[in-house]
């Protein structure tokens, strides 16, 4: 979870992680100082990222709906992180303004694993709209 390109590209860092992964096992990868900060952050942010979810979302079915629109700076996140706590849901779409303009309205769609219910091919369905992502796993538009 300490990869994620909300922030921009982080080459360097993948890099060193790869780099890492390659050549140490994981308690020495976790050991590093780079990755202990990144791993304190990500903890911090999902604490914080999960309090933003229960006050922006709605469930439809077995949906669930975020919508960071009307926040001014929407907090980072995964959007597997509503199908994890709770794999009673299919699918979880999450809404936000892609820039500071709010000019761009960007839609992660994230599938369960945990749930085989749901036949999207979530890639196909946003190709439709300018959109991809992977077979029934992890989508944006």
């Amino acid at each position: 979870m300490t990869i994620s390109s909300e922030n921009g590209p982080e080459e360097d860092y993948w890099n060193k992680l790869v780099s890492l992964l390659a050549g140490r096992d994981i308690q020495q990868v976790m050991a590093d100082p780079d990755v202990a900060a990144r791993c304190r952050r990500i903890i911090q942010e999902n604490s914080e990222y999960a309090d933003w979810l229960k006050q922006c979302t709605r469930i439809e079915g077995q949906v669930a709906i975020t919508d960071f629109r009307h926040l001014d700076h929407p907090p980072p996140g995964t959007g597997f992180f509503l199908i994890v706590c709770s794999p009673k849901w299919l699918s979880a779409f999450r809404i936000r303004y892609e820039d500071r303009k709010r000019q761009t309205v960007v839609v992660n769609i994230g599938h369960s694993i945990f749930n085989p219910r749901c036949n999207v091919h979530v890639g196909r369905l946003l190709a439709g709209f300018e959109g991809g992502g992977h077979a029934g796993r992890l989508g944006s538009v």
